[in-house]
């Protein structure tokens, strides 16, 4: 397995989409990055963690309040970016970067490739992964599996190495997102024990800090006219990330954003300073201290401690950062290794995989990988609240069933989420759920979710024939969402508890674990 080059020699694309209005065209990685610098408002960066993402989500609507982009709604009600007029949607940019990089490895091998393995972050619902499937789809790629971006690295980091049960931390903190996943390596084979992340956590979170915090230290007319410019936020922004990069191996790094703003007199000013390694990580402690806690979460959810770890595997190009292994180490009492390619353990990860899988087509064996459910599937109830079906960290492939009384022609309705708060509007709504019976009696609603994550829903009606069910994943306006929680067969708590004295949800079977 060798890497790629994809652009310029480089093995890494950026991951940089900006429409060039004058040629009404889209433009990738380098080229995106060269016209951004002079047309921000046209560019778009770290994506990643709004693909999938309901555009009224709770989520959405906060980070639209400090986004430079214009949040718009795509055809599918999921959030879009809309560049000079013209909506796109997230998946459409990850396609054009996906066609690239099909393009490089096609040159490469000279023959054209129709399959792929694409890796996402271990945090992502089963709508944002139905989101990827989309892109790599309009990229003209047959998608056989998706993986979890931790369990790419433990593959790259434990494939060949004969390791007897080896159970290993991954604290992946790339660009856009955040993961963490403990995993069990056995030979060739893994299995994921616990995992958790933060989708809103990355390096460009880091690079808005230090570009804040350069920016409070110019005077006020100055800083004020500066603001009023988004081009030049983002050249900060562009000078900031430089600077943070050298930080993570100096003590000292010059920033100089020449003719930054003007003064009172309309004089130009430039940003010009030496930026310490202690004055960016004072602006980024609690993001780092984040990392933290979320690593302590993945561990508690599985009932483990640091002494339960064998190794410590860092990958994600803000990892590199001194104060992110300093604050882990004090977390867990050990230092984590910086052997793995930061970059390129993901895509190593899913190359292998992707081997394996076409190994067992021709009868050989493969690896075996067991994934986990990174958060909750569930439904929602009258009232507003959550009740989950399958639990975070449970095995996959795995299946659990709910079984409903139902009256003859009734239509059964519901919201299924995914989540883990209490609070259905909280959590990432998946789609409506909708379902008819017959006769009366009892309708068995089954949630299956595959190997890398994905839902999949069947029912079964009284007279044991299968059901007819309707899965809209579009998204519902707030006053169909409403009217869902109202006509939801699954009463609320209170509801319940009323219900078990009246005897009316009498009926109303527990869920029951996986056949």
């Amino acid at each position: 397995l060798v890497p790629i080059a994809s652009e310029r020699g480089a093995f890494a694309l950026p991951a940089i989409v900006a429409y060039d209005v004058a040629k009404d065209r889209l433009l990738i990685g380098s080229a995106a990055r060269k016209h951004r610098v002079d047309h921000p408002e046209q560019a778009v960066i770290g994506f990643k963690r709004l693909m999938g993402r309901r555009a009224q989500s709770k989520k959405v609507r906060e980070l639209a309040k400090v986004s430079p982009y214009t949040f718009a709604s795509d055809p599918e009600g999921d959030v879009g970016i809309e560049l000079e007029g013209r909506v796109f949607s997230i998946a459409e940019f990850a396609s054009h970067l996906l066609k690239e990089l099909k393009n490089a490895a096609q040159d490469f091998l000279g023959r054209e490739l129709t399959r792929a393995v694409l890796c996402v972050p271990a945090w992502y619902t089963d709508h944002q992964r139905a989101a990827v499937l989309t892109s790599g789809q309009l990229a003209g790629l047959d998608v056989v599996s998706i993986l979890n971006e931790p369990s790419a690295v433990a593959l790259a980091f434990g494939f060949g190495r004969g390791l007897a049960r080896k159970r290993v931390l991954v604290y992946d903190l790339g660009g856009g997102t955040f993961d963490a996943s403990v995993v069990e390596i056995t030979g060739d084979d893994l299995e994921a024990v616990s995992t958790g992340g933060d989708n809103f956590l990355g390096g460009m979170d880091f690079d808005a800090r230090l570009a804040d915090a350069l920016i409070g230290t110019m005077d006020e007319g100055p800083k004020a006219q500066l603001l009023q410019s988004r081009m030049t936020i983002e050249r900060v922004r562009d000078a900031a990330e430089v600077a943070k990069i050298s930080l993570s191996d100096k003590v000292l790094a010059p920033v100089h954003v020449p003719f930054a703003t003007t003064d009172g007199n309309g004089n130009p000013v430039d940003l010009k300073v030496e930026v310490e390694r202690g004055f960016l990580e004072s602006a980024t402690q609690d993001l780092v201290e984040r990392t933290g806690q979320v690593t302590q979460a993945v561990l508690d959810a599985a009932k483990l401690t640091p002494q339960h770890l064998d190794e410590v595997l860092l990958v994600g190009g803000q990892s590199r950062a001194p104060a992110v292994r300093a604050h882990l180490e004090r977390v867990l009492g050990r230092a984590g290794r910086t052997d793995v390619d930061p970059a390129g353990a993901v895509a190593l990860g899913a190359a292998l995989l992707g081997h394996s899988l076409v190994q067992k087509e021709r009868g050989k064996r493969g690896l075996s990988l067991a994934e986990v459910l990174s958060s909750p599937i569930g439904v929602a109830v009258k009232g507003g609240g959550f009740r989950r079906i399958l639990e975070r960290n449970t095995r996959l492939p795995a299946e659990k069933s709910l079984t409903l009384p139902v009256q003859a022609q009734q239509t059964l309705k519901f919201a299924v989420m995914q989540g883990t708060s209490v609070r259905a509007e909280e959590n990432e709504y998946l789609g409506a759920l909708s379902l008819q019976s017959e006769r009366a009696g009892e309708m068995n609603v089954r949630f299956a979710v595959s190997a890398d994550g994905r839902l999949h829903l069947s029912a079964t009606t009284p007279t044991g024939k299968r059901a007819e069910i309707q899965f809209a994943t579009s998204e519902a306006s707030e006053a169909a969402q409403e009217a869902l929680l109202m006509e939801s067969p699954l009463p609320g708590e209170d509801d319940a508890t009323r219900s078990s004295k009246s005897g009316l949800f009498g009926g109303l079977k527990r869920l029951f674990g996986s056949k």
